[in-house]
């Protein structure tokens, strides 16, 4: 499914502890959902991936905090940027791709790349 759009937002859980998160909100061609980053943290468990419902479709992803830079650089400078999810009975997702479509060699996006030979 094609993602249209996307926001994100940085929260901050004040409770017992404080808990950094990043939510990355994802409106897709067929339906939305968010990606949640968790800070490597063994106290700290990140929840499992799952559908939320299939109609209209809604789903949560959740990432380590390591991996949301290369993920905000895809929807920032790519496009069309894709997803793909694979779930199982259980609506527990069991992969989770986003991905760039077919590309002219040597577009240059970004145009902030330099080269030396």
């Amino acid at each position: 499914m094609s993602i249209d759009k996307y926001d994100v937002s940085h929260a901050v859980f004040l409770g017992g502890e404080r808990l950094n998160r990043i939510y990355l909100h994802l409106y897709c061609s067929e339906g939305s959902g968010y990606i949640g980053f968790w800070p490597k943290d063994p106290d700290d468990i990140i929840p499992p991936s799952r559908i939320e419902s299939t109609s209209p479709f809604k789903f949560s992803l959740f990432y380590e905090l390591d991996r949301y830079q290369e993920i905000i650089d895809t929807l920032r400078y790519e496009k069309p940027v894709q997803l793909a999810i694979g779930w199982d009975a259980n609506n527990i997702i069991t992969s989770m791709q986003v991905y760039t479509g077919r590309e002219p060699v040597g577009e240059q996006e970004g145009q902030g790349a330099s080269f030396t030979t």
